[in-house]
């Protein structure tokens, strides 16, 4: 109450300040030349109360692209968002114009145990360690050999996955298609980066961080409308993130341990992407490359996880 009496005295300064940025904001928009969008945008909260309920905001959206076109502009709360909405304009922005809008900001959560600072996402295009990374990322984890190597493997997974559908389709038990498609996913990733399968647990624990993760993204998070406040983590939701970044690296960490003390008793190389790492560790040192045991260990939780999205959408 105390703190409320002492800004009395300073309220008309504070709302003249506040009006003076917004007309500031609505000139600025003007003279940007931005695609069409709602006009005038509102103070604070821009065009958010356009998008409507959260289980509605692409009927919203599609309606707002009726009106304004393809390529529309929203301010969803101090952030200025270009909203594409047909394929012939996403090919236009995406194909033509890529390289523009690779250093585009990513979600605050993403902040989280520094991620974005080893991630394509995060990092500036054209930085030294995007380059690199993508580089890797072309030449060798996505290489044409390497994913004709992966064949036998997806087919062994696929038809695991069909034996058990049907021994529980035989027993009369009900199947979780959900889970058992994360389930065979999540095993076809980790053999193929690190050459091992999860106990029943460790797969549960897996596909709760996904389930977790896939929540999180749909949140409306107070810091990406925001930035100005996002150091607060008013809604906690990097905290979240952290903690599922937590058990993704701590996996990386321990299967590199794993795999160093295999080869430390003289054990032969495993022929996965793991071992491609490991292998090249010494040279990117020899190098002074900007690849590192953290750019790693993003790559590889990246990948996991955005592989296990595609089938948790399904």
């Amino acid at each position: 109450m105390a703190f409320f009496f002492f800004l009395v005295p300073y309220l008309p300064w504070l709302v003249l300040i506040l009006f003076s940025l917004y007309v500031f904001q609505l000139l600025t928009d003007a003279d940007r030349r931005l695609p069409p969008g709602p006009w005038p945008r509102k103070p604070l909260i821009g065009d958010l109360l356009e998008l409507g309920k959260g289980d509605q905001q692409h009927r919203s959206l599609a309606r707002l692209a009726e009106r304004y076109g393809p390529v529309m502009s929203l301010r969803l709360g101090t952030v200025l968002t270009v909203v594409v909405s047909t394929p012939d304009a996403m090919r236009e922005i995406f194909h033509k114009n890529r390289d523009n809008l690779a250093g585009r900001p990513i979600a605050d959560a993403f902040n989280a145990k520094g991620h974005s600072a080893n991630s394509l996402l995060g990092l500036e295009h054209p930085d030294a360690k995007w380059r690199s990374i993508r580089r890797f990322s072309t030449m060798e984890l996505l290489a044409p050999r390497r994913l004709a190597a992966l064949q036998s493997l997806c087919l062994d997974k696929v038809q695991s996955l069909a034996r058990g559908v049907s021994e529980r389709a035989a027993r009369g038990e009900p199947v979780h298609v959900r889970h058992m498609v994360l389930d065979m996913a999540l095993s076809l990733m980790l053999s193929a980066i690190y050459s091992v399968d999860m106990d029943p647990e460790s797969t549960a624990v897996f596909r709760a961080v996904v389930e977790e993760a896939m929540l999180l993204i749909g949140t409306s998070n107070l810091s990406d409308l925001f930035p100005a406040v996002s150091a607060l983590d008013l809604q906690g939701v990097r905290r979240r993130v952290a903690k599922l970044f937590t058990i993704t690296y701590r996996q990386y960490d321990e299967q590199v341990s794993r795999r160093r003390r295999d080869m430390d008793a003289g054990e032969a190389r495993k022929n996965d992407l793991l071992g491609v790492v490991l292998d090249m560790e010494q040279k990117w040192q020899q190098e002074g490359s900007v690849l590192s045991h953290e750019a790693m260990r993003v790559l590889f939780t990246v990948r996991i996880l955005t592989s296990l999205f595609l089938f948790f959408i399904l």
